[in-house]
Order: C-alpha cells, then sequence, then structure tokens
C-alpha cells in the first residue's frame, strides 16, 4: 500500500535543511573567494610588497590549520546548530574587526581580523 502523497526527493525533513546548508557552503565559500581581490587591496591600502600582501591567505588559511580541534571540540559541547552559529558570529566578528582595522590603516589587526 502505498502513501497517499509522493514522498519528497528532499527526504522526510523537507527542502528547509538543504537550503540552509547549501546558504552556509555559499556564504563560507564567498568570504574564501575574497582573499584573491583582498591581496591587491591591502597592497594598496597598506602600501605593501607582494610578499607582505600574500600574507593575507596565508593568514586565513593558516587558521584551517590551527581550528579545527577546537571547532570540533565547541560543536560537541554545543551540538552542530549551536557550533554553526558561533562560527558564523566569530565570521562576523571577523570580517567586522578587519574592516575596522583597514578604516584606522593597521595591518596587523587587519590580518587578525582575518585570522
Amino acid at each position: 500500500m502505498s502513501a497517499p502523497y509522493p514522498e519528497s526527493p528532499a527526504g522526510t525533513y523537507g527542502w528547509r535543511p538543504i537550503v540552509i546548508i547549501a546558504s552556509l557552503f555559499f556564504i563560507i565559500g564567498f568570504v574564501t573567494w575574497l582573499n584573491g581581490p583582498l591581496i591587491t587591496f591591502v597592497q594598496v591600502a597598506f602600501d605593501l610588497s607582494t610578499v607582505s600582501a600574500f600574507l593575507v591567505p596565508m593568514c586565513f588559511y593558516f587558521s584551517y590549520l590551527l581550528f579545527p580541534v577546537p571547532a570540533t571540540m565547541l560543536a560537541q559541547r554545543t551540538g552542530l546548530r549551536g557550533g554553526l552559529v558561533i562560527a558564523l558570529v566569530i565570521l562576523s566578528a571577523g570580517i567586522a574587526i578587519f574592516g575596522e582595522c583597514v578604516s584606522v590603516r593597521w595591518y596587523p589587526g587587519a590580518l587578525g581580523g582575518l585570522f
């Protein structure tokens, strides 16, 4: 005996979780993509050499090396949903710190915001 309605291709939870995860992938991917244009931007804004400007992606990706274990422990304590919310808050704070440090022309602070 079949159900009166065909099952959704998204499964029992519907499309909402798929849309949320796709949006998160887009946000994180977009912020990661911004590293390319940021190299030229910080080179001009801070009057840096090419090597110094390439500290932007190095600092950004160095956080991927350092934070997986703390992020895992955070996810275990708060659950995946809570961990994602905290990660987005940290991402937003980093963007705000970067913006403020660029406006006052403080390059180490801008790198800290990217980190």
